[in-house]
């Protein structure tokens, strides 16, 4: 605000308005940007302060944690076929067979494989894809994700107890 003389009666106050220029779409669209990555590293920082706390605190592991949130992270469908592909892969590796080597590790909370094995027989109805064939009419070449499914969690359960 600025003063202007005098003019015999007393002074008069003129107010100057500032005309700021509008912001370009790219300005505002940098700005929103800007924001939202403040906000995903606040949420960021909570869940590694909480993850961290879990460590510490619980003993949680970071690496088995971000594999089993990723599993149940998946829809039902999906689950049923990556975890018993996760199973093939450990057991085609050598993983379950080096992991079960370490008894000492499984005295107190043993895995449950007859829960495994319950699951892989329990079939959900689902659409067939290619409703002219059934499971008997397969060629032989092919095998029911369920047999193989079976046939993994067995090998793993006779792997932990040779």
């Amino acid at each position: 605000m600025a003063r202007s003389p005098a003019n015999g009666e007393g002074s008069v106050i003129e107010q100057t308005t500032l005309i700021y220029p509008k912001k370009t779409e790219l300005e505002e669209l940098l700005g929103t940007k800007r924001q939202a990555k403040k906000r995903s590293q606040s949420a960021s920082g909570t869940y590694s302060k909480a993850l961290a706390s879990a460590i510490e605190h619980s003993h949680v592991s970071r690496f088995a944690f971000a594999h089993a949130a990723a599993f149940a992270d998946l829809d039902d469908e999906k689950l049923h076929v990556e975890v018993f592909h996760f199973l093939d892969y450990m057991k085609k590796l050598g993983v379950l067979k080096r992991a079960m080597a370490q008894e000492e590790m499984f005295e107190t909370n043993k895995p449950d494989l007859g829960a495994l094995e319950e699951a892989a027989g329990a079939k959900k109805p689902r659409s067939k894809k290619n409703p002219g064939v059934t499971g008997d009419e397969l060629p032989a070449n092919v095998s029911r994700l369920g047999d193989h499914a079976r046939a993994v969690t067995e090998g793993a359960g006779e792997a932990g107890t040779a």
